[in-house]
Protein backbone atom coordinates (compact mmCIF):
# COMPACT_ATOMS: atom_id res chain seq x y z
CA UNK A 1 0.00 0.00 0.00
CA UNK A 2 1.55 3.29 -1.09
CA UNK A 3 0.62 6.51 0.66
CA UNK A 4 1.01 9.96 -0.86
CA UNK A 5 -0.36 13.01 0.85
CA UNK A 6 -3.69 12.08 2.48
CA UNK A 7 -4.57 9.05 0.37
CA UNK A 8 -3.04 5.81 -0.82
CA UNK A 9 -2.96 3.27 -3.58
CA UNK A 10 -2.56 -0.48 -3.49
CA UNK A 11 -1.23 -1.66 -6.85
CA UNK A 12 -1.49 -5.27 -7.90
CA UNK A 13 2.15 -4.99 -8.90
CA UNK A 14 4.98 -2.59 -9.56
CA UNK A 15 7.17 -3.23 -12.60
CA UNK A 16 10.65 -1.79 -12.83
CA UNK A 17 11.13 1.78 -11.72
CA UNK A 18 8.20 3.37 -13.53
CA UNK A 19 5.46 0.84 -14.26
CA UNK A 20 2.54 -0.85 -12.57
CA UNK A 21 -0.04 -3.52 -13.28
CA UNK A 22 -3.70 -3.74 -12.33
CA UNK A 23 -5.14 -7.23 -12.72
CA UNK A 24 -8.74 -8.29 -13.14
CA UNK A 25 -10.13 -11.81 -13.37
CA UNK A 26 -13.77 -11.08 -14.22
CA UNK A 27 -16.70 -13.29 -15.04
CA UNK A 28 -16.77 -14.33 -18.70
CA UNK A 29 -19.49 -11.84 -19.67
CA UNK A 30 -17.54 -8.93 -18.19
CA UNK A 31 -14.26 -10.09 -19.75
CA UNK A 32 -15.96 -10.34 -23.15
CA UNK A 33 -17.47 -6.86 -22.74
CA UNK A 34 -14.04 -5.43 -21.92
CA UNK A 35 -12.46 -7.23 -24.86
CA UNK A 36 -15.18 -6.20 -27.32
CA UNK A 37 -15.35 -2.58 -26.14
CA UNK A 38 -11.54 -2.16 -26.30
CA UNK A 39 -11.36 -2.97 -30.01
CA UNK A 40 -10.22 0.02 -32.03
CA UNK A 41 -9.35 2.02 -28.92
CA UNK A 42 -6.10 2.66 -27.11
CA UNK A 43 -4.92 3.81 -23.71
CA UNK A 44 -7.40 4.99 -21.11
CA UNK A 45 -10.27 5.01 -23.62
CA UNK A 46 -9.84 1.25 -24.07
CA UNK A 47 -10.19 0.53 -20.34
CA UNK A 48 -13.75 -0.11 -19.11
CA UNK A 49 -15.12 3.17 -17.78
CA UNK A 50 -15.68 1.80 -14.26
CA UNK A 51 -11.92 1.08 -13.92
CA UNK A 52 -10.54 4.36 -15.29
CA UNK A 53 -10.59 6.27 -12.00
CA UNK A 54 -8.46 3.54 -10.43
CA UNK A 55 -5.76 4.13 -13.03
CA UNK A 56 -5.97 7.91 -12.78
CA UNK A 57 -5.69 7.63 -9.00
CA UNK A 58 -2.57 5.54 -9.47
CA UNK A 59 -0.98 8.23 -11.63
CA UNK A 60 -1.80 10.92 -9.05
CA UNK A 61 -0.66 8.95 -6.00
CA UNK A 62 2.20 7.11 -7.73
CA UNK A 63 3.57 10.36 -9.20
CA UNK A 64 6.09 11.33 -10.34
CA UNK A 65 7.80 8.00 -11.02
CA UNK A 66 4.86 6.10 -12.48
CA UNK A 67 4.80 6.56 -16.26
CA UNK A 68 2.68 3.59 -17.37
CA UNK A 69 0.17 1.03 -16.13
CA UNK A 70 -0.89 -2.19 -17.78
CA UNK A 71 -4.58 -2.88 -17.15
CA UNK A 72 -5.06 -6.62 -17.52
CA UNK A 73 -8.18 -8.75 -17.76
CA UNK A 74 -7.80 -12.53 -17.67
CA UNK A 75 -10.53 -15.14 -18.07
CA UNK A 76 -9.39 -18.77 -18.27
CA UNK A 77 -12.58 -20.09 -19.93
CA UNK A 78 -11.83 -18.28 -23.21
CA UNK A 79 -9.64 -19.79 -25.93
CA UNK A 80 -5.96 -18.79 -25.82
CA UNK A 81 -6.07 -15.66 -28.00
CA UNK A 82 -8.96 -14.19 -26.00
CA UNK A 83 -7.99 -15.21 -22.44
CA UNK A 84 -5.78 -12.21 -21.88
CA UNK A 85 -6.47 -8.55 -22.57
CA UNK A 86 -3.63 -6.13 -21.83
CA UNK A 87 -4.14 -2.38 -22.24
CA UNK A 88 -1.15 -0.07 -21.73
CA UNK A 89 -2.05 3.34 -20.35
CA UNK A 90 0.68 5.96 -20.24
CA UNK A 91 0.82 9.10 -18.17
CA UNK A 92 1.65 11.12 -21.28
CA UNK A 93 -1.49 9.93 -23.08
CA UNK A 94 -3.95 11.03 -20.40
CA UNK A 95 -2.55 14.23 -18.85
CA UNK A 96 -5.89 16.09 -19.13
CA UNK A 97 -7.71 13.23 -17.39
CA UNK A 98 -5.06 13.09 -14.66
CA UNK A 99 -5.35 16.84 -14.06
CA UNK A 100 -9.14 16.66 -13.86
CA UNK A 101 -8.97 13.69 -11.49
CA UNK A 102 -6.37 15.45 -9.30
CA UNK A 103 -8.70 18.46 -8.99
CA UNK A 104 -11.63 16.19 -8.02
CA UNK A 105 -9.49 14.32 -5.51
CA UNK A 106 -8.20 17.49 -3.86
CA UNK A 107 -11.75 18.87 -3.69
CA UNK A 108 -13.00 15.63 -2.12
CA UNK A 109 -10.19 15.57 0.45
CA UNK A 110 -10.85 19.22 1.39
CA UNK A 111 -14.56 18.46 1.86
CA UNK A 112 -13.70 15.37 3.89
CA UNK A 113 -11.37 17.35 6.14
CA UNK A 114 -14.07 19.99 6.70
CA UNK A 115 -16.57 17.28 7.70
CA UNK A 116 -14.05 15.67 10.04
CA UNK A 117 -13.36 19.02 11.67
CA UNK A 118 -17.10 19.65 12.12
CA UNK A 119 -17.44 16.21 13.68
CA UNK A 120 -14.49 16.84 16.04
CA UNK A 121 -16.05 20.17 17.10
CA UNK A 122 -19.44 18.56 17.78
CA UNK A 123 -17.82 15.72 19.73
CA UNK A 124 -15.84 18.19 21.86
CA UNK A 125 -19.02 20.17 22.61
CA UNK A 126 -20.87 16.99 23.53
CA UNK A 127 -18.08 15.92 25.86
CA UNK A 128 -18.09 19.32 27.62
CA UNK A 129 -21.86 19.08 28.14
CA UNK A 130 -21.53 15.57 29.52
CA UNK A 131 -19.09 16.79 32.20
Amino acid sequence: FLIASRCGWSPDGLIGDDGAIELKCPRPANHWSAWRDAQGKAGLAAVPSHHRAQLLHAFVVGAPVLTWIDWVSYCPVFPAPLKLLVIRVTRASCQKDISAYRFQLVTFLEELEAELEAMRTQCARAEKKAL
